[in-house]
């Protein structure tokens, strides 16, 4: 009878260990590999750069020791930073469960690699580009992630600063050319709808089609303002 009871005891106070030790067992460690692949898929299903060019994921990094449940496996959210730009050093945390309960974070370096149109010689402020002023170079557009990405897109266009050589042309750095240029001679017609007289003047200011700026008349030398309508000619009415 007290052999009984013993044993009755005994398999009372090692039933809760057993129990907790159950989950412990079922734990397995995700290889490092394993956590790097799904580092590099997250990227590349979020990153912003789709489609603008080679997205390459380098130096990866991921703790060799991290575990979970076989449970946990089949529920895994990528989470990134609010701002993330997908650019540099970035990190992904993946949370393994609808709770939350094991989470592990995945670091890496991204850059984006494509083909954008640089000078070929240094381009002045002012000039118009010609596609043969341009070539096509490979480079990590991360670091000038607004500029032009193709040739056409960049011929017909003014410089607003110096272009570099072999660097890539930021959209800030290009307009549309002026259809009359500060400091030209343009073509001043007055008049209304039965008489129009033109006289010789100069631009004293940037204008495109429709828009209105100030001219020199050469006779007079009186400064007036005048709407342009068409290359180096500028209308006003009386």
């Amino acid at each position: 009878m007290t052999r009984t009871i013993h044993i009755a005891w005994l398999f009372i106070f090692l039933t809760p260990i057993v129990a907790a030790a159950a989950p412990a067992a079922a734990r397995q460690t995700i290889a490092p590999e394993r956590l790097a692949g799904m580092y590099r898929e997250a990227v590349l299903a979020h990153s912003p750069w789709k489609g603008r060019g080679e997205i390459v994921i380098e130096s990866v990094k991921a703790p060799d020791s991290f575990q979970t449940t076989s449970e946990r496996m089949g529920a895994v959210q990528a989470k990134f930073a609010p701002r993330e730009d997908f650019l540099g050093l970035t990190s992904v945390t993946f949370v393994f469960g609808p709770g939350g309960g094991d989470k592990v974070t995945v670091t890496g370096r991204i850059s984006v690699q494509a083909l954008v149109p640089v000078p070929r010689q240094t381009i002045r402020r002012g000039e118009v580009l010609q596609e043969s002023d341009l070539e096509m170079r490979r480079i990590d557009i991360g670091r000038f992630p607004a500029c032009a990405m193709d040739i056409k897109s960049c011929a017909g266009m003014r410089a607003k600063s110096f272009l570099r050589k072999g660097s890539p042309i930021l959209l800030n750095a290009i307009d549309v050319p002026p259809l009359v240029s500060r400091g030209a001679p343009v073509m001043i017609e007055a008049g209304n709808d039965g008489l129009v007289v033109a006289d010789k003047g100069v631009a004293l200011m940037d204008g495109r089609a429709d828009e209105a700026i100030s001219v020199k008349n050469l006779s007079s030398g009186r400064q007036i303002v005048g709407i342009v309508i068409a290359p180096s000619r500028v209308r006003v009415d009386f």
